[in-house]
């Protein structure tokens, strides 16, 4: 596990507070331990530097969201997706959604995302699965006789 203390986010732009996320290793090409490790190695900052950085021209750039949403849209352009239907909020959304499939808290899901509000609750998008679930269950109960 690697353990990242971000003194800045969405959620807390003025830096009242650090929040302490885990990440875990996944291996493969997008393992987000092997990356931040490569990006740390490759981009070494000073004291007081922004921990999220690329060098251009020479010289050390903090990744700032703008930066981040160009090169994110560039990617999703290469792959063939139109890139005007993503942001990088579509990240933070995304995330969201995928916990919640994977049946975690909304508790869990606010503390790992620093929301600070439940408009957490309008990222999850239910998908035709989930949505025939409950009354699946509801059927069943209603069909099974008293015990």
């Amino acid at each position: 596990v690697m353990w990242l203390n971000l003194r800045h986010s969405k959620t807390n732009q003025f830096g009242e507070r650090s929040h302490r996320l885990a990440i875990y290793p996944t291996g493969g090409s997008l393992c987000p331990v092997a990356a931040v490790r490569h990006l740390f190695e490759t981009v070494p900052g000073e004291g007081g530097a922004h921990a999220f950085a690329f060098t251009s021209r020479g010289k050390v750039q903090p990744l700032t969201h703008t930066v981040f949403v160009r090169h994110l849209k560039g990617l999703l352009h290469s792959a063939g997706c139109d890139p005007a239907s993503y942001s990088g909020h579509s990240l933070r959304r995304g995330g969201a959604t995928l916990a919640f499939r994977l049946g975690m808290s909304m508790e869990q899901i606010m503390e790992h995302g620093d929301w600070r509000s439940l408009a957490v609750m309008v990222y999850n998008e239910v998908c035709a699965a989930d949505r025939q679930r409950l009354p699946r269950r509801l059927a069943a109960a209603c069909s099974t006789p008293p015990v």
